[in-house]
Formats: C-alpha cells, structure tokens, sequence
C-alpha cells in the first residue's frame, strides 16, 4: 500500500535553507507526498514556496511565533487526507530515498519511524544503543547509527507518524517552548 505523507517544514525566516531544504524533497524517489510549510515569521519565505509552486506540490501556512510544538499541532490539524506526517527543519538536507525509506516502515502495528540524522562530516556508524531514555533521565542519541531498532524517541527533523495516531494522542506537548530541545 502507498502511503500519502504530508511532510511539515516549521520555519521562521530561513529563506535560504528552506531552498535547500525543497531542493532535496523535490528530488524524492517517493512520489506520493506533498509539503506543508509552517512559517513563523515575517512571510520571507513565501517567495521560496512560489518558486517551487510549479514542481512540487507545496504550501505555506502562516502563524504567530509559538513555538515549534504549537507549529507542529498546527500543521497536524490542518493537514487533510494523508496517512503519515513526517517532519523535516529547512536547514535538513533530506537524502533522495528518504520518505520511501519512512513510508516501507508503516506496517501493522507501526505508529512512528524515524531514522538517521547526521551532521556535515558524520558517517552512519555502530552503535549498541539508539534513541534510548536512560532510568535515570538520561538522553542517548545515537541517531547515526545504521541499525533498525525500536527507540523510546525521535529526532525533530527526521520523525514521522501515523497521523490518526498523533491526532489521537494529542500532538506535541505545548509547554515545551522554542524550539523544544
């Protein structure tokens, strides 16, 4: 089954990366997606969405600066006909199998994929442990690692979920404020 994804770009002011950012979903292999871009800030960017009007199915949402989780609840509730929200920042360069890579992880059972974040210079690396919370509170991230395994949290720019689910549970918790680190 194909899986209509809406990927949500949140962003303030980031014209310029935003660009890359669309450069790199308009070269997806997965076709069945389109673009929600959630902009938080003085409307810079909706030259960059114009650009792009015409090769990729893309659109822009203006709100107050809230917070990125009020951004991302935004984007959850206007989104229509779509069966996975994945969330992508504009400085995020999405490889080209990307969304395919998320979208073939949607089986029974499955309400949330993520996957590999790296930064310029990493490489995909062995890692025993991914996306843990440790009994103590503490964080592991290990998002280069090339292993598929469960993980008790994603990373905010590669994160995807089954929409009814996320709708279900409430969205993202608006206490956490700013960007939500």
């Amino acid at each position: 089954m194909t899986r209509q994804i809406t990927v949500v770009v949140p962003t303030i002011d980031e014209p310029e990366e935003l660009r890359g950012c669309l450069d790199c979903l308009n070269n997806q292999y997965y076709d069945n997606f389109d673009v929600l871009i959630v902009d938080s800030g003085t409307g810079v960017n909706r030259d960059v969405v114009n650009d792009f009007s015409d090769r990729l199915a893309v659109e822009m949402l203006s709100m107050r600066r809230n917070g990125l989780p009020r951004a991302r609840n935004k984007a959850v509730t206007y989104i229509d006909e779509t069966d996975v929200v994945a969330f992508c920042d504009p400085d995020a360069r999405p490889v080209s199998d990307w969304l395919g890579a998320l979208a073939v992880e949607y089986t029974d059972g499955v309400g949330a994929v993520g996957g590999p974040v790296l930064e310029p210079g990493d490489s995909l690396q062995d890692r025993e442990t991914v996306g843990r919370i440790q009994p103590n509170g503490e964080i592991v991230s290990n998002f280069d690692a090339d292993d598929r395994c469960l993980v008790h949290h994603l990373r905010g720019t590669n994160m995807s979920f089954d929409v009814d689910l996320l709708r279900e549970l409430g969205g993202f918790d608006p206490a956490y404020e700013g960007t939500a680190h």
